[in-house]
């Protein structure tokens, strides 16, 4: 038995996985904070349309971003940078032809059919587009080669620069334009920090050519999909809706991005350390529980104070102006106990993309048919409770494919008595503190809340905060 009460798993612990997800996981956090103070402060202080056309700038640069890219990044985590190039060297012409196609395509409809934006900020957005890919390109690259300090010094300087930016603009300073420019700059400094001539230590994969492209064609269409999907929404409020909607509905389908970016620091990691040794069943399995239980230990805490919190939480950052929202978050939480691990990862480490793409296609048609069935009895509500339940049948229909593909029996590829028994003291852990405190004024309500959250996330996570520390010890 450990300290926790739970048995432990008897599967070989990867301290190196752990310390580099936790660097990454960190330079994450720092941009996630920021932009969370962005949100919040934009929120409260701009106009209603103001704040809905910014934040559709990020619904654009987000979508023409990841066409333009075609899985460029995930192919270069699971392939490495030098098989890509040669790969591209071999390909000049054609790959020259399809990037351009891929970038103009999308922009060109953009420029066409978008009238919320001046011919300048759309020219603007391009630009930054074009920054935004080649710093994330260049951040790929980095983590591939193990640079992983270098990558969270450079996000912490570029999430420096961009609250600098936003607090400059903010208020009656507010200018699009000038926003743009400076966010252009931002991510032209990043990419400038991320610049190495230093090529890949480990010894890389040699994939043929025939399956190389296949390979991207299956990311890339994975994360065309997969983005396309995590806007559709948002997109379909946009633009069949008013901005002040799409405002309103923006904020409650918000999902506070920590735990997306604990899962891409994760995933990301799983694809370097399998990378590093042919990956077999019995590795595929240990990363799967050892990432599970250790983003867990932190998500399931935080999905059990948010849930039982929800409204109180919610209204405490946006303010009553978002009232409407509440009930559009409190569905939107039930996607967070899926954050523990890459579903993914495994799958496109056995170069089993078109399973990938499977999934996203199976996902996408499920939103559109539950958003026809739910939107007419719960109004955008039921948007998001359709997008909630696309989003668990992707989850288990990847996990019947990775246990498929590598021959584990589906029941052993996640810890699932751990997974229950942590979700299980989270509940009535903060269930508990709701209880005795709600007639307390919100601040200690809702610190109490917090405060015991944390104190579940400590001891379900501190033996993976040990393995981080030493890692972070030995690499210094």
């Amino acid at each position: 038995m450990s300290a926790t009460g739970l048995h432990q798993p008897s599967h070989k612990l990867f301290p190196g996985f752990t310390g580099r997800s936790a660097m990454l996981i960190t330079s994450g956090m720092v941009k996630m904070l920021v932009q969370l103070t962005v949100i919040l402060i934009y929120s409260r202080t701009l106009s209603i349309e103001d704040y809905g056309q910014y934040q559709s700038v990020w619904l654009y640069t987000g979508i023409i971003s990841v066409i333009s890219l075609f899985g460029l990044p995930a192919l270069i985590l699971s392939a490495g940078w030098q098989t890509v190039l040669a790969y591209l060297r071999k390909h000049r012409n054609q790959s020259i032809s399809i990037a351009l196609i891929l970038f103009v395509v999308p922009f060109g409809l953009f420029l066409i059919f978008e009238p919320g934006f001046t011919l300048f900020q759309k020219l603007l957005l391009a630009l930054m587009t074009i920054a935004q890919n080649i710093a994330a390109v260049r951040e790929v690259i980095a983590l591939k080669n193990g640079k992983h300090t270098k990558v969270l010094w450079a996000n912490i300087l570029y999430s420096a620069l961009f609250l600098v930016a936003h607090l400059l603009l903010n208020g009656s300073n507010y200018s699009l334009d000038t926003l743009l420019l400076c966010l252009i700059i931002v991510f032209i400094v990043k990419s400038t920090m991320l610049h190495s001539r230093a090529v890949e230590q480990q010894q890389e994969e040699t994939i043929p050519a025939n399956l190389m492209g296949k390979q991207w064609i299956f990311l890339g269409l994975f994360d065309t999909i997969n983005t396309l999907y995590k806007w559709l929404d948002k997109w379909i409020i946009l633009y069949f809706l008013t901005v002040s909607q799409f405002a309103i509905y923006f904020n409650g389908a918000y999902e506070i991005p920590v735990f997306g970016i604990m899962v891409s620091a994760v995933g990301n990691i799983m694809l370097v350390e399998w990378g590093r040794e042919k990956a077999n069943k019995e590795h595929v399995q240990q990363l799967l529980h050892q990432s599970s239980n250790m983003l867990a230990g932190l998500v399931f805490p935080a999905f059990a104070f948010l849930v039982i919190y929800h409204e109180s939480f919610f209204l405490l950052m946006f303010g009553e102006k978002y009232t409407a929202s509440v009930s559009i978050f409190f569905i939107a939480l039930f996607i967070l106990p899926l954050r523990i691990t890459n579903y993914t990862a495994a799958l496109q480490t056995y170069h089993r993309s078109d399973k990938i793409v499977q999934g996203s296609i199976i996902d996408l048609i499920i939103a559109i048919v539950l958003m026809f069935v739910f939107y007419p009895i719960l109004n955008i509500e039921g948007i998001m409770l359709a997008i909630v339940l696309s989003t668990w049948v992707q989850a288990i229909y990847y996990l019947f494919a990775t246990a498929k593909i590598t021959k584990l029996p589906l029941l052993t590829l996640l810890p699932f008595k751990n997974l229950f028994l942590i979700m299980a003291a989270s509940l009535v852990a903060c269930g508990a503190a709701f209880y005795f405190t709600q007639n307390a004024s919100t601040l200690l309500h809702l610190g109490s809340g917090i405060v015991i959250a944390l104190m579940i996330a400590i001891v379900f996570s501190r033996r993976y905060f040990k393995q981080s520390s030493l890692f972070s010890k030995s690499t210094t």
